[in-house]
């Protein structure tokens, strides 16, 4: 399973980003490959926020819009809601307590304590805090593009 983060997405979608074309053709292998992919419902909902944020993208979406374009990701066999399972807040607990992880970097834990439990990859551009929890695939897809 892969477990998309959000600066990926945003980069998918954003074709004013410098890593549209490189993001997007990863974007659109996974879509449109077999794999699984897990969404957190926190990179959902932050796609939603960040794609209707003018400070974020030069051409901002609608709120509607972005749903919209979630709504269709789910429409999808192999893409499916990262929810929560029984071992996730031990999970994150004990990816906090040993990382010494800050408040900034807790968004981050909360994706890799999903990731974790689910036996998933986690795919960002931010490998670098992502490399900071033990045990967690990570990876940049980016630069292998």
């Amino acid at each position: 399973m892969i477990v998309p983060d959000l600066d990926l997405l945003i980069f998918a979608y954003n074709d004013m980003s410098e890593f549209h074309q490189e993001a997007r053709a990863w974007w659109e292998e996974l879509v449109n490959g077999t794999g699984t992919i897990g969404i957190p419902w926190q990179v959902s909902n932050g796609f939603v926020r960040q794609m209707a944020n003018s400070r974020v993208v030069e051409k901002p979406w609608t709120p509607a819009q972005a749903t919209r374009t979630v709504a269709e990701w789910f429409g999808s066999d192999h893409i499916v809601t990262l929810d929560p399972g029984p071992r996730y807040l031990e999970i994150l607990e004990h990816i906090l307590a040993t990382t010494g992880a800050t408040t900034r970097l807790v968004p981050d834990a909360t994706i890799a304590a999903l990731a974790l439990e689910n036996g998933a990859e986690v795919h960002t551009h931010n490998a670098r805090d992502f490399q900071r929890f033990p045990s967690l695939l990570c990876q940049n897809p980016l630069l292998q593009r």
